[in-house]
């Protein structure tokens, strides 16, 4: 059985983890990720003991970061920032889709990479580039349950990790 932290340790933890969330937003996927790490190292779910120490800090911090955030832009999400209000729900859906299967698409293929991208939103389904979208996000599928398949079960945890850790940076 592992040995659990130090209250130091703990508060250090919980520190590093709001300095993390002001650097990169991102950085909100660690709890999913420890989470997820718990779980499968262990095969079950950590007990509550633990979701109290460890994670409940740690959602206090989130929680803080995030009233910080609204309090600084003065809503949880700038208006001004949103320019696809026009989507009905199915249509942000497909623009979701779209998004992942070109991160999808860079993270396997990472050429012509910039830090400026441009997005032109789909509105109907029937667009060429929807039925790309769903061709790119069924290979990876596939790719990924071949895979998963064939491992052994230490290292099947360790690609449901990265699959949990990459999909929920998404």
């Amino acid at each position: 059985d592992r040995v659990e932290p130090s209250l130091s340790k703990l508060f250090l933890l919980s520190f590093l983890f709001f300095l993390g969330l002001l650097s990169k937003e991102t950085m909100a996927v660690f709890l999913a990720v420890i989470f997820i790490y718990d779980w499968l190292e262990k095969g079950r779910l950590p007990p509550f003991t633990r979701l109290l120490r460890l994670y409940l800090p740690l959602l206090g911090v989130f929680a803080a970061y995030l009233l910080l955030r609204i309090h600084a832009i003065g809503g949880f999400t700038d208006p001004l920032h949103i320019r696809y209000d026009f989507l009905n729900p199915f249509q942000l859906f497909m623009n979701q889709l779209l998004v992942l299967s070109r991160y999808v698409s860079l993270f396997s293929f990472p050429v012509a990479l910039n830090a400026h991208h441009l997005f032109d939103p789909l509105i109907s389904p029937l667009n060429k580039t929807f039925a790309m979208t769903i061709l790119i996000l069924t290979i990876a599928l596939v790719f990924f349950f071949f895979f998963f398949k064939r491992l052994e079960l230490f290292l099947r945890k360790v690609l449901l990790l990265g699959f949990v850790w990459f999909f929920a940076s998404f």
